[in-house]
């Protein structure tokens, strides 16, 4: 799936290139109310491999508040609405102030890493909401946004996204665990993120030297496919249209979907299967 599918593209949430980091969580649960707080290492620079592990220098906060409570009148369709603020410390340049050191002819291109040693603040927002609204069927919206002045440093370069979309449970034909899902993704730079490209800037992901900037939209469909039979890992066939600035593209493709989805059947055919042990 496409990043921005898998998760809130705007939120540059503290990782290595690897996707991992160290870090601490806090939960307040209560009957349809959570309250999360984590804070986590940032990598040492941009998508890079190596933590800092000073968190004085660089870290990542985040705070999530989260509703579990139907949008319906019928309670009995589970809905929840996710609210998410995020605030990193980390090494991170400026594109407005590259930008105008390459206008003043202080620098033969615009290069965002090229900057003394700071501690700058990069912050954002997210709104999640999701709602069941039958028996199969569920839909979800999603907005994220960050101020997009500070260099994108852990996830992707993304700086306003909404999502819309929905999956549909194939009970009816007899296929429980099966699903079929459509989405519809609209990602966006800010306006000195945009400059900075096309004045010949490079991010970690994006540039090519002078890139013409246009929004990503992206249609993307998926059909999980479970076998209940036997230890059948289940398997996602995806399709994905993405239209920005080089025009659209379709991509195909067939994965292993890991532990999303684990039968009862499976269980009792795969004792040991990891999801069961809670390793998935």
């Amino acid at each position: 799936m496409n990043w921005t599918v898998d998760n809130n593209g705007a939120w540059d949430y503290a990782a290595n290139t690897r996707g991992y980091t160290d870090g601490a969580v806090f939960h307040y649960v209560d009957h349809a109310f959570t309250a999360r707080y984590g804070i986590a290492a940032m990598p040492t620079v941009a998508n890079g491999i190596d933590l800092q592990y000073q968190l004085r220098r660089a870290n990542g906060q985040n705070v999530e508040l989260e509703l579990r409570k139907s949008a319906l009148p019928n309670q009995k369709r589970k809905g929840a609405v996710r609210l998410l603020g995020f605030v990193n410390h980390a090494n991170m340049g400026d594109y407005r102030r590259q930008n105008q050191a390459f206008l003043r002819c202080e620098t033969p291109t615009p290069d965002i890493t090229t900057h003394p040693v700071t501690s700058s603040v990069k912050y954002g927002v997210g709104l999640n909401a999701e709602q069941q609204v039958s028996e199969s069927g569920r839909v979800y919206g999603r907005f994220g946004w960050n101020e997009g002045q500070h260099k994108s440093y852990a996830y992707t370069e993304v700086d306003q996204t909404f999502a819309l979309g929905g999956d549909y449970s194939m009970k009816a034909f007899d296929r429980p665990d099966d699903k079929l899902g459509l989405t519809f993704v609209t990602n966006a730079i800010k306006k000195d993120h945009q400059i900075y490209l096309a004045l010949g800037g490079k991010g970690f992901i994006l540039g090519d030297g002078q890139l013409n900037y246009a929004r990503e939209d992206i249609v993307e469909g998926y059909y999980t496919f479970t076998s209940g039979k036997a230890c059948i890992t289940p398997l996602t066939l995806n399709s994905s249209i993405i239209r920005a600035t080089t025009g659209i593209a379709g991509l195909y493709w067939l994965k292993p979907s890991g532990c999303m989805s684990t039968s009862r059947s499976q269980e009792r055919a795969c004792p040991d299967w990891p999801c069961k042990r809670g390793l998935g």
